[in-house]
């Protein structure tokens, strides 16, 4: 397909090492030319500041046995606003935490909502420990 033909993708995880390993990875599996056919964006959320594309990944990291200020840093406004709010097409979330409607931060709330349909999936994926991610 022809560069105009295809979606812009972008990943967004919140967490510098996410971004390095997937960085690394997609850099391993896909040639340039289809990354940059399809204008592939990896980064955290100060990447993605003003940047928008049609088709948004969102590698939230966190699973319920993080580190509490994993969940403070993801729930910090400025970061949850950009973290959401890039894709102008679908949205996909790759999460390991439990919708939780009634929830009392963004997080929770936000994934209960997307639940619920639209233009969001949510992907629900198993809980890993450290050891189990380490590459």
């Amino acid at each position: 397909f022809k560069k105009e033909h295809c979606h812009s993708l972008g990943i967004l995880s919140p967490f510098r090492d996410q971004v390095e390993y997937l960085t690394k990875e997609i850099g391993r599996r896909f040639s340039l030319g289809l990354l940059d056919r399809h204008r592939l964006l990896v980064g955290t959320a100060h990447t993605f500041q003003g940047e928008e594309r049609d088709i948004m990944l969102l590698s939230t990291v966190v699973d319920p046995t993080s580190h509490p200020g994993s969940f403070r840093f993801l729930n910090r406004p400025d970061v949850f606003n950009v973290s959401i709010t890039r894709a102008r097409q679908r949205q996909i979330i790759f999460t390991s935490l439990p919708a939780s409607p009634g929830g009392g931060n963004l997080i929770d709330r936000y994934l209960a909502d997307s639940q619920e349909g639209g233009a969001c999936v949510v992907i629900k994926l198993p809980q890993y420990g450290a050891a189990d991610v380490s590459a």
